[in-house]
């Protein structure tokens, strides 16, 4: 059983990894994941790249952004709940950008056309 800790939560840096080679497999490979679409290729803003759905157990925080205090992760309390995630991955002229959105399973379904609206409403200058 997990349990939410009261304490504010640090980052460790010693326990930091480079982003993984294939950020989808590392994704899955946790336990508990559970792919609902994806990975597959997507086009936003003219740039290709690629979307998977997932459903995720509680989570520790799993990404630093980096000379950033937030992660993609753990919330507030050092866990983030359950969730269904729509994540997109993009390579924009040599930068990486993630756009995701994640939500309580049971409303997901309801908001993902908006989400997607908005993602696909995106353009990237030169």
């Amino acid at each position: 059983m997990n349990e939410v800790s009261n304490q504010t939560p640090t980052a460790d840096k010693s326990k930091f990894i480079a982003w993984p080679t294939d950020f989808y497999a590392y994704l899955t490979a946790l336990p508990g994941v559970k792919v609902i679409q994806g990975p597959e290729n997507v086009t936003i803003g003219g740039i290709q790249g690629s979307q998977i759905i997932m459903d995720t157990p509680i989570l520790h925080p799993i990404l630093w952004l980096k000379d950033d205090f937030t992660w993609l992760g753990g919330g507030e309390t050092g866990f983030e709940q359950a969730s269904r995630r729509y994540m997109i991955l993009l390579n924009v002229h040599g930068e990486h950008y993630l756009l995701k959105f994640d939500d309580d399973p049971t409303t997901f379904d309801a908001h993902y056309p908006l989400v997607q609206e908005i993602f696909n409403s995106i353009k990237f200058g030169k």
